[in-house]
């Protein structure tokens, strides 16, 4: 707003009886226009500034509408091809009434007409300015996020610059107030609670002191019950003994019997070309030992002249009576599936070695793969020499187990490593 016309709402003088188009919202809100001439034309201008003067005078922007004095009042009439709203309502010429809402064009600012009977602005009062707000709310056509934000934003502005300074002093005691009774109550809130944790702690005590009290009182029937209990816990543990003796001693017969028909299962495997048969060997270096990468990690080739690769498996396996035959895991019998690690390429895996160890026998046997399960991780291996079966089979149920049996589980799932670990010195000797 650039014209004579504009004066803050702070600065408004009496100017006899006239009319004032207040302006709510846009790069001009709180201010005025006092709207003094007969003819007044709207114009628009840059950055979406209203000027208001007088008909006759020079103005650049474009035109919007003219006030012309009506009945008391000013006649808003829209210019040609413009959009003028009072009251949310498009119109082409309406006499304003006092605190009507006026919005010029589809961008323009909010502004409230007011009518000074006495010829004077005077501060609004605090009412007012909430009406301002309510009725921009109203009014406006803006989203109502925006709406919101420009509501509170123009009411907390109003309040803080056009009210009273008493109207001001007395806000600011009130909070002052407020806060002051906040504080207070908040400290009679935390002393309270304090006394009733107090209270309740003592309480507690006390009742945790008469139940010990209470529990701590023998009587003649608590001694008696005491000596059944003790009667009968002392039955139980003797029949818990005897079982776990029975047990124990089941089980170990089982394990001695069982142990000569579980055999320790062993398979080399290496990989080979698919062409020319050529398997992958270890590169010797001039001592004749295998060379490894700068990484650590052996050199590997297929015209090498050092010993084939070779991954080991190891797995368990038990003989099964009436047959010379042995029950182990598909698994191990097909240790290539499993590897975690396979050469990709025109290489394929194939099997070194396959033997088998068992308790009372220090030479191995070699076994080989028999019948494997496509369905189940079962499978059927043979040995080469079939009298080491002789007398070291197991007899197999003829019944499944139900859930919740008790089993023996015997093996060697962790390995030959495992087993070195865990036998003793005898046997590290002789091995």
């Amino acid at each position: 707003m650039d014209d004579d016309h504009a004066r803050p709402l702070s600065r408004r003088r009496s100017l006899g009886a006239a009319a004032s188009l207040e302006h709510l919202t846009g790069t001009a809100r709180g201010t005025v226009n006092w709207l003094n001439p007969d003819t007044l034309a709207v114009r628009v201008g840059a950055a979406n500034t209203l000027h208001i003067a007088a008909a006759n005078g020079d103005g650049g922007g474009t035109l919007l509408a003219e006030l012309m004095r009506a009945d008391g009042s000013y006649a808003l009439e829209a210019a040609p091809d413009q959009a003028v709203w009072v009251n949310g309502r498009p119109i082409d010429r309406a006499v304003l009434a006092n605190g009507d809402i006026v919005e010029f064009g589809e961008k323009g600012p909010l502004s409230r007409f007011h009518l000074h009977r006495d010829g004077r602005g005077g501060r609004p009062g605090v009412g007012a300015i909430l009406r301002d707000g309510r009725d921009y709310l109203r009014v406006s056509r803006q989203p109502m996020p925006r709406r919101l934000w420009r509501y509170a934003g123009q009411v907390t502005r109003r309040l803080a610059r056009d009210t009273t300074v008493l109207f001001r002093l007395s806000v600011l005691v009130a909070i002052a107030l407020l806060v002051g009774f906040a504080v207070h109550q908040q400290r009679l809130n935390v002393e309270l609670r304090a006394k009733l944790r107090s209270s309740s702690a003592r309480l507690e005590q006390v009742s945790a002191a008469l139940v010990r009290a209470r529990s701590e009182q023998l009587r003649a029937s608590d001694l008696n019950a005491l000596r059944d209990e003790l009667a009968l816990r002392l039955g139980s543990q003797r029949d818990r003994l005897t079982a776990l003796e029975q047990r124990f001693g089941a089980s170990a017969r089982i394990i001695a019997a069982s142990v000569p028909a579980i055999a320790f299962l062993q398979i080399a495997y290496g990989y080979r070309d698919r062409d020319s048969g050529n398997s992958l060997r270890h590169v010797l270096g001039p001592d004749g030992r295998p060379m490894l990468s700068p990484l650590g990690q052996p050199l590997l080739s297929m015209e090498g002249d050092g010993p084939p690769v070779e991954l080991q498996v190891t797995g368990t396996g038990f003989a099964i009576a009436g047959t010379p035959l042995l029950a182990t895991n598909r698994h191990v019998t097909r240790p290539c599936e499993a590897a975690e690690a396979t050469p990709g390429g025109n290489l394929e895996p194939y099997v070194i070695r396959f033997v088998g160890y068992f308790p009372d026998r220090p030479a191995s046997v070699e076994v080989t793969p028999v019948a494997v399960s496509d369905s189940a991780d079962l499978a059927l291996i043979q040995a080469a020499e079939v009298s080491v079966l002789a007398g070291r089979g197991l007899t197999l149920s003829a019944a499944t187990p139900a859930p919740g049996a008790e089993v023996i589980v015997m093996g060697y799932p962790a390995g030959l490593r495992a087993l070195v670990v865990r036998a003793g010195e005898q046997f590290l000797a002789e091995l």
